[in-house]
Parts: structure tokens; sequence; C-alpha cells
């Protein structure tokens, strides 16, 4: 991608610019008032003509490569916007030559951000396969570095998307044409638009663009990874990394002052989603930990009372395990120790695949809280109610405590 500041047209601006100034000031000091604005025009005319035909051939260049120099060209428009502001105060004449010069490339501009908008969802849509252990993929920091060069130029880019057809989404109401050559056809800009009077004092219409685009990846990595990753748990680790780039990169950039707030909602929604997603493999553990023999029953075995017993680890501080063993029946005992069994087993396989996923630094402690909300309160009850079947044999791996210690690891 274009590194702003590489491609010497800043220079070459102000050497321009520094010449028209001078011409100006030597043709003041020999013309009249009346023949003033007349002899500079003339005298930097050719000039103006080299310019306009570097303009030329940059914009060749830059439709040649869109989606990676679409960036010099809004480098460009920002450039000759100060220009033609710079000079325009001596001899407003000169503004129409550049505002010409401009013309092909504000039009390629216009019609690079339907492009890049659109190139997110074929990159995505490309990958051939995606990381197995749900680390996030390139594309997704390649389209946040794009908004962020797009930030630089927020003046020029507010200009641009104002001519948008707003019932085509981000589609401009004329796309570039075939040839460089002026067309009766294409909008023609104004000198307005090179002035530099009137910057974006705001940023809603950029802002919505990156929003959609955020959006788009977003949905395009989520769609893909249904697509390439087998288990949900993977899908969702997947999506909640991208997510975690994508915030971060906005918060640590010129980007944070315009997206932070609008983009949260947003973020959050895809956070949450993926969120879902990667605890889903551990709803197999806790099947295990059904017990509904005694719910709709007023009384527990050993006379201990129902109310609040099944609802929270603490409120089962006071249940005789031994009293509940005691009144199962060998069919309910054998069915327990298996629960038991299966627990331990589908709860190790979980903890070890969850180790075995990639998360960024702020995807695995919310991951590791949710984990543990979900699954310590029903361990800690079924616990409570049924440790002593185990005799010291080893059928009940984890204790209350060892059990949250592994929880409490896996952030």
């Amino acid at each position: 991608m274009y590194r702003e500041g590489t491609s010497g047209i800043g220079a070459y601006s102000r050497a321009l610019e520094k010449f028209i100034i001078a011409e100006y000031g030597c043709i003041t000091s020999v013309f009249t008032r009346e023949q003033v604005t007349q002899m500079h025009t003339q005298t930097c005319r050719g000039a103006l003509d080299v310019f306009a035909g570097t303009m030329q051939e940059l914009h060749t260049h830059i439709r040649n490569n869109i989606v990676t120099d679409c960036f010099l060209g809004f480098e460009i428009l920002d450039v000759v916007s100060k220009l033609s502001t710079s000079i325009g105060r001596g001899n407003d004449e000169l503004k129409q030559p550049l505002a010409d010069a401009m013309r092909p490339i504000r039009e390629t501009a216009k019609y690079s951000l339907q492009r890049l908008f659109e190139d997110t969802k074929t990159r995505v849509g490309n990958l051939m396969a995606l990381p197995a252990d749900g680390s996030p993929v390139p594309i997704t920091t390649d389209t946040v570095i794009r908004l962020q060069s797009m930030a630089h130029h927020l003046p020029t880019i507010e200009n641009i998307l104002a001519s948008f057809d707003g019932e085509s989404g981000w589609r401009p109401k004329q796309l570039v044409p075939a040839s460089p050559a002026p067309s009766s056809t294409t909008s023609i800009p104004t000198l307005k638009d090179f002035d530099g009077t009137s910057p974006a004092i705001s940023s809603p219409l950029f802002t919505a663009y990156a929003l959609d685009t955020i959006d788009t990846l977003l949905s395009a990595l989520d769609l893909k990874s249904r697509a390439l990753l087998r288990t949900k748990s993977a899908q969702g680790v997947f999506l909640a990394n991208n997510v975690s780039v994508v915030d971060r990169l906005i918060a640590s950039s010129d980007l944070a002052p315009i997206l932070a707030d609008p983009a949260r909602a947003k973020l959050d929604a895809w956070r949450r989603k993926g969120t879902a997603l990667a605890l889903d493999a551990w709803r197999d553990p806790l099947v295990h930990l059904r017990d509904v023999q005694y719910t709709n029953r007023g009384s527990l075995p050993g006379g201990s009372r129902a109310s609040g017993a099944g609802n929270n680890a603490n409120s089962n501080a006071t249940v005789d395990s031994a009293a509940f063993v005691k009144a199962l029946s060998s069919k309910d005992k054998d069915a327990t120790k298996e629960k038991f069994r299966a627990f331990n087993a589908s709860f190790d396989e979980c903890v070890a695949r969850h180790r075995g996923f990639h998360m960024e630094k702020e995807v695995r402690p919310i991951l590791a809280r949710e984990v543990q909300s979900m699954v310590e309160p029903l361990y800690a009850r079924f616990w409570d109610r049924y440790h002593e079947i185990d005799k010291g044999k080893g059928r009940v791996k984890y204790d209350k405590g060892a059990l949250s210690a592994v929880l409490a690891g896996l952030a």
C-alpha cells in the first residue's frame, strides 16, 4: 500500500507554489495593476501545463494500481487543495487549471472507495483456509490500516463521499471512465473542491463508510469461518480474535476520536457473538451435571430443604452429601459415578482444546471469565450433593477448589 509522503508530490507542489508567488512579486513590481493578472497567468501557464502532464501520468498509475495506490490520489487532492488556496490569493485564474488537472484523479479516487469496499469482501471470499487455532487473519489488519490512512485525508474523503449515490450504498453516481480523457457525463469538480475553503469539521460520512467496512469484514469472516472451521468454538475464538484486532487498531490510531464511540456497539455485538460460539463446546461437560431428581419436591434426602439449594455454590455449603448418596438406589449411584467420570473426561478435553487456541490478549480473560461463570456454579452444586459417592476411589477428580483453580488458569 502506498505510504503517505513517499511520492515527492509535496515537494513538487511547494516548489511550484514558491515559483508562482515569486513570479507574482516580480510582475507586480514591473506591470500596472490592470496588467498583473494577465501577465502572471501567461508566465505560469507553462509550469502549470507541465504539472498537469505529471498529474495525468500519476493518474494512469493510480488507476492501474487502484487498490494499493488510491491513497496517493487522496494525498494529491489534499496537496493541490492547499496549493490552490495559496496561489489563488494572488491570482484566482490559476485555480481553474489546477481543478482541470485534478478532475480525473478525483473521479478515480471516488471510484476507489467503492473498490476498497468490494475488495474487502473479495479478499475474505478468496481465503482457502483459516488458522485452525483461531488466529486472526492479515486482511483484518490490512482493512483497518486502510481506514487509518483514509483518516489522514478527512476533508478530501468527506468531500468525495458526499458525491456518492445514497440509494446505491458506497457507489459513485458516475464510475471512473475507461479513459482518463474528460467526458461530458463525468461530474466536474468545482473550484471550491480544491480551494481548501470547506474542510470537513466533522466526519459523519467517513464514520458511516468505516463502520460499514468493518461490519462487512466481520460478516464475511464469520461466514468464511462457518465454512472452513469444523467447530463452533474455533469459529467463536476466530471471530473474537478478529474483533479484538479491529478494536485495538482503532483505539491506538487516528481513528480513535472518529470511530471509538460509534464502533463500540457494533464491535460489542460481534464480540458477544464470538464469545457465544466459543462457549458452545463447554456445554458438553455440563450435560453430565444435570440433576432433576428432586427439583419438584419440597425436601431432599436426609431432611435437607430444597430452598435455594441448587441455585449457587454458597447456598450448598450445608448440603449433606452423605445423605444424598445414601438415598440413591444402586442404579442411581452407578449413574452418578458415570456422570463424574464423563464430566472429568469432557472437561479435560475442553480445557485442552481451550488452551490450544491462539487468543488475543483481550480475548483470553473474557472467555475465561465466561467459562468460569458458566461451569463453576453447576459443578459446585453437583459436587456438594454427590462427592461422598467417591469414597476415596478417585472417581471425583476435582473438588470445588481444584476445579476453580483450573478455570482461573484459563485466563
